[in-house]
């Protein structure tokens, strides 16, 4: 362990309380203070000085480090609320099922293809987009309620899908004149 690391241990329940003041679950605190840590020893050995002088370090980059891991953390914990609260990979199964289905049944090719399209499209998208556009446009789910579970901006939601609609529209509007003109 470096010098600057010994220092900053020194004032480790510091540490704590100061993540607990920023909202963090106690039980949960120390695992942010240790990941600080470690992403600090990360900077040391790079050659970042956060050393004032010899027997001080800086201790706002720290809280600032600090801060950031905690941040960090409850964005992954959207992510796992979000795809636990909606049963994303349950879903997203059904769906694909449901899609086979309606290939299997509709006999009509341009349907079919355009559905296909649609889908692929929306699996090769990031994850986040991807489950966003499941969970949205697939259940009951109003904004405010992916909101509320995500912690992500009812804006954000709202641009995002409104954004999926432009994609798909864009892309596939041919393709929906072709099937609306066989019709």
């Amino acid at each position: 362990m470096s010098k600057e690391l010994e220092i900053l241990a020194k004032n480790h329940e510091k540490w704590i309380n100061i993540v607990e003041s920023m909202g963090c679950n106690p039980s949960y605190s120390e695992d942010i203070v240790q990941e600080a840590y470690i992403r600090m020893d990360k900077y040391i050995s790079k050659g970042t000085d956060i050393s004032y002088n010899k027997d001080d370090v800086n201790t706002w980059y720290f809280y600032l480090t600090l801060r950031s891991v905690y941040i960090g953390s409850k964005e992954k914990k959207s992510v796992s609320n979000f795809t636990e609260e909606f049963n994303i990979d349950l879903m997203y199964d059904e769906i694909e099922d449901k899609y086979k289905e309606l290939y299997n049944s509709t006999g009509d090719c341009d349907f079919d293809n355009l559905i296909e399209n649609i889908f692929k499209e929306v699996n090769s998208w990031e994850f986040y987009h991807k489950n966003m556009f499941i969970a949205y446009f697939t259940t009951d789910a109003s904004l405010r309620k992916i909101s509320s579970t995500t912690n992500i901006g009812t804006n954000s939601i709202y641009n995002s899908t409104k954004k999926y609609k432009e994609i798909i529209i864009n892309k596939f509007q041919e393709d929906y004149n072709k099937y609306i003109k066989n019709k």
